[in-house]
C-alpha cells in the first residue's frame, strides 16, 4: 500500500513538473482567463461548483466566528474587490481555515490506516496550505500591479499626447478605459467614479495610494501640479523618456522570467524520477540486510 501511494505521489509530481516545463515555453490560457470566459458566458465550471459545496458553504459558517478590526477589514475589502474576489474578508480567512482542516482530516485518516509518516506529512502540509491561501491575496495584488506596471508606459504616454489638447483628466480616464487591458479596468473605474464625486486632487491621490507604484505616484503629483497652473511640460517630457525605458525593461523582464519558471520544475521532475528509481534499490538493500541479520 505504501509503495503504491509513493508511486502515485511521484507520478503526480512528475506530471505537474512536466506541465510547468511545457507551459514555460508554450502559452496556455490561465485559470483567470478561463474564469473570465466562464463569467462572460454566465457559467460555472465543475471545479467552481465543487469549491462552493466543499469550501464555500463551510467557509460561510466558519466566517461567523472570525472578527477583523475595522481598518484592516476596510483595506482588505478593497483589496479583495480589486483582484475580483467575491467574498468578505471573514470568508477569505475562513476559506483558508477550511482548506487546512481538510488536510488535517486526511492526515488523521492516514494515521488510522497505519500510514503515520504520510499522515503527519499531510498535517504539516495543512499549515502550508493555510499560509499559502492567505498569501494568495498578496500574490494576486502583486500580479495585478505587475500587469499595471507593464501598461503604465502606454497610459502615461497617452496622457502626455492628449495634454496638448486638454487638461481634463476625467475625459482622458474615460477614453483610456475603452482601450485599457482588463487588469487595469477596476482601478480606472474607481478613479472615474472618484473624479465625478470629489475634487481631482483627492481622486488622483486615492488612485496613486491604492495602486502604490512609485512611477504612478510621481505622475499623479505632476498632473495635480499641472492642474493648479504649474508648468510641468519639462517634467512630462522627461517622464515620457522614462516610460520608453520602462517599456524596454518590461520586455526584458518578461523574457528573463521564462528560464526561472522552468528551472525549478526541471529539478522537481529530475528529483522525482531519481527517487522513483532509487526507492526499489533501497528496499532491495534493506531486504538483503534483513536476511543477513536473521
Amino acid at each position: 500500500m505504501k509503495v503504491i501511494l509513493l508511486a502515485l505521489v511521484t507520478i503526480i509530481l512528475i506530471s505537474y513538473g512536466l506541465y510547468k516545463i511545457i507551459t514555460g515555453f508554450i502559452t496556455v490560457p490561465s485559470g483567470d482567463t478561463e474564469k473570465n470566459i466562464q463569467n462572460m458566458q454566465n457559467t460555472d465550471g465543475v471545479l467552481d461548483d465543487l469549491k462552493k459545496v466543499f469550501i464555500g458553504i463551510p467557509a460561510k459558517f466558519v466566517a461567523r466566528f472570525i472578527n477583523i478590526d475595522m481598518y484592516k477589514r476596510a483595506k482588505m475589502d478593497r483589496d479583495l474587490d480589486r483582484v475580483g474576489y467575491k467574498e468578505t474578508p471573514e470568508e477569505f480567512y475562513a476559506s483558508a481555515i477550511v482548506k487546512g482542516i481538510y488536510f488535517i482530516l486526511l492526515g488523521i485518516i492516514l494515521i488510522l490506516l497505519n500510514m503515520t509518516i504520510f499522515g503527519v506529512g499531510m498535517m504539516v502540509i495543512s499549515i502550508f496550505i493555510y499560509l499559502s491561501s492567505i498569501d494568495k491575496l498578496n500574490d494576486k495584488l502583486k500580479e495585478r500591479n505587475e500587469q499595471i506596471m507593464k501598461e503604465l508606459p502606454t497610459f502615461i504616454r497617452t496622457y502626455n499626447n492628449t495634454l496638448k489638447q486638454s487638461k481634463d483628466f476625467l475625459k482622458f480616464a474615460i477614453n483610456y478605459r475603452e482601450i485599457a487591458k482588463p487588469n487595469f479596468h477596476y482601478d480606472l473605474d474607481v478613479l472615474i467614479t472618484d473624479l465625478k464625486t470629489m475634487d481631482e486632487e483627492s481622486a488622483l491621490n486615492r488612485f496613486a495610494n491604492r495602486i502604490n507604484i512609485s512611477h504612478l505616484t510621481q505622475f499623479t503629483n505632476a498632473v495635480i501640479a499641472n492642474s493648479k497652473g504649474s508648468d510641468q511640460s519639462v517634467y512630462f517630457q522627461q517622464l515620457n523618456h522614462d516610460m520608453n525605458m520602462l517599456a524596454i525593461e518590461n520586455v526584458k523582464r518578461e523574457i528573463d522570467k521564462r528560464p526561472d519558471k522552468v528551472k525549478p520544475m526541471t529539478m522537481l521532475v529530475a528529483c522525482s524520477i531519481f527517487g522513483l528509481i532509487l526507492y526499489p534499490i533501497i528496499m532491495q538493500l534493506v531486504g538483503s540486510m534483513g536476511i543477513f541479520l536473521n
